[in-house]
């Protein structure tokens, strides 16, 4: 709380034109009216901090923003929560190459979007091969490219799927099944569980052009197909969070092949 001379100059306006009202010089009735400029003070700041909070790098509820947007993935570090709120705000429509793209790096996340025009098959950048093998050239501890595991993308055509799991309350013949017994139900479901459903990438060419990789930056070949995509890196905590921004702005009919390493 400060002493406002704006608010004091109004209030000494409002005042009436008498001696006993005068506060040009300190007296106790001087004071108490500076220290009623206070609180008209307070209320603009108040209300000023109120407007910056529908700003992402200036707001005070991140977590009201977290509901707001419905955001179930949210990173813990609160840099990260205002970028995936920056990035919520930009999303105002369209589902071209360029606003997926602009959409994903101001969310953060630094990536490229390449259409698959001319169609090659996608299998090429979605297939796991060995990165390296026991007794091979890269394998020398030291080198700049010796690094264990599989190369491959991820493909991402939907949500995760759920589905009911069954418990069997009854048979046939039991006792349970007399007619009348409030137990008699022949079987009921009790909870649901994420099953990760396995698509097959088909063989023919006249559905390659429905696929799209996001990944790092990309070569094409003299005929404009793409040849090679680098692996984009994505801060493992917000993986979740990436791959439903990916399955919100991507179109319905699309499959997306995601080249990125989370780490």
């Amino acid at each position: 709380m400060a002493f406002n001379e704006r608010f004091f100059k109004i209030i000494k306006y409002l005042l009436p034109k008498s001696k006993s009202f005068k506060i040009y010089i300190e007296k106790k009735l001087s004071n108490f009216f500076k220290a009623l400029t206070c609180i008209p003070d307070d209320f603009r700041k108040y209300l000023d901090e109120i407007y910056l909070d529908i700003f992402p790098k200036t707001t005070r509820q991140l977590d009201e923003w977290k509901n707001e947007f419905g955001l179930f993935f949210f990173p813990p570090y609160e840099n990260e929560q205002r970028e995936t709120i920056d990035g919520e705000w930009k999303a105002k429509g369209g589902q071209g190459k360029d606003y997926i793209q602009q959409v994903l790096r101001d969310a953060g996340f630094d990536v490229y979007v390449h259409e698959n025009i001319p169609p090659v098959d996608p299998d090429i950048f979605l297939t796991s091969i060995a990165s390296m093998v026991c007794g091979g050239f890269n394998a020398y501890a030291g080198r700049l490219d010796a690094y264990a595991g599989l190369t491959g993308g991820e493909l991402l055509v939907n949500g995760p799927i759920y589905t009911n799991i069954i418990d069997i309350a009854s048979s046939a013949g039991n006792i349970n099944m007399s007619c009348g017994n409030l137990k008699a139900c022949c079987r009921y479901f009790e909870k649901m569980e994420i099953v990760d459903k396995t698509y097959t990438i088909t063989n023919d060419p006249d559905y390659w052009g429905y696929f799209f990789f996001i990944g790092g930056q990309a070569t094409r070949n003299i005929n404009h197909e793409l040849e090679t995509i680098d692996f984009a890196l994505i801060p493992s905590g917000r993986k979740e969070e990436f791959k439903r921004l990916v399955l919100k702005l991507k179109p319905a009919q699309t499959w997306v092949g995601l080249i990125v390493t989370y780490t």
